[in-house]
């Protein structure tokens, strides 16, 4: 389905979306940190496994995140 790198980008855009309209939730701004962290280590690699595995965890902290009102 395509590098799964462009879904973490996704998630970090939708994350800084959140800071941007509630303020600077910790949660929210550590994991946005974290994805920023790992879409940085490598950008000019082919995707691979382990790019999956940390777009399948981010999902469920972003999910998570997003799902809590504060």
């Amino acid at each position: 389905m395509g590098d799964p790198r462009r879904l973490m980008a996704q998630l970090a855009i939708r994350l800084a979306q959140r800071v941007d309209e509630t303020g600077a939730l910790p949660a929210a701004v550590r994991e946005l940190r974290v994805i920023l962290a790992q879409l940085a280590e490598v950008p000019g690699q082919p995707a691979g496994p382990l790019d999956e595995q940390q777009v399948r965890r981010a999902q469920r902290r972003v999910d998570q995140i997003l799902a809590n009102k504060k």
